[in-house]
């Protein structure tokens, strides 16, 4: 029996992630989202809806308090 070879997998796209000294090397936040795109405009533009349960979101806050 021949085994066909020549499909090849499915990978998954890697999503680049930046750390926080390339955020600030680009000039800080605003300046970082300008360059990658990420601008007032296109958040404006998003589907409506919650990105976070309220759940999510309270304990987002008491994390970021706590830091």
């Amino acid at each position: 029996m021949k085994v066909d070879s020549t499909n090849k997998p499915y990978i998954f796209k890697k999503v680049k992630t930046y750390s926080a000294e390339e955020i600030i090397a680009a000039g800080g936040t605003t300046a970082f989202g300008k360059l990658t795109g990420h601008t007032p405009e296109r958040l404006k533009d998003m589907p409506v809806g919650e990105p976070l349960t309220e759940e999510e979101y309270k304990k987002a806050l008491k994390t970021l308090k706590n830091r």
